[in-house]
């Protein structure tokens, strides 16, 4: 909570009820300071009650996550070019 309030915040896979963006409302994109400001999750002080607050009650986890899991603790394939168009464009 120490960034600036208009940097920006992506969900990881996908905003409101997703694994990772649990209580993020339903939004492509937020802001730390939209978050301060709204999220409920935000306003709990205790680490412990905070951490259940965000797991218990989880829906199970699709399929592909362990896969994904394997890869990221592999790493994946290196690039081979950049994804970003040339400077200029």
């Amino acid at each position: 909570m120490n960034l600036p309030p208009e940097c920006m915040v992506f969900p990881a896979h996908g905003a409101g009820g997703s694994l990772c963006g649990k209580a993020m409302d339903a939004m492509r994109f937020s802001t730390i300071g939209y978050e301060i400001s709204y999220n409920p999750a935000l306003l709990i002080t205790d680490r412990e009650e905070f951490i259940r607050s965000l797991t218990v009650d989880m829906p199970p986890a699709p399929d592909h996550f362990s896969r994904c899991s394997d890869i990221n603790r592999r790493g994946g394939p290196a690039l081979v070019r950049s994804l970003a168009p040339p400077c200029g464009r």
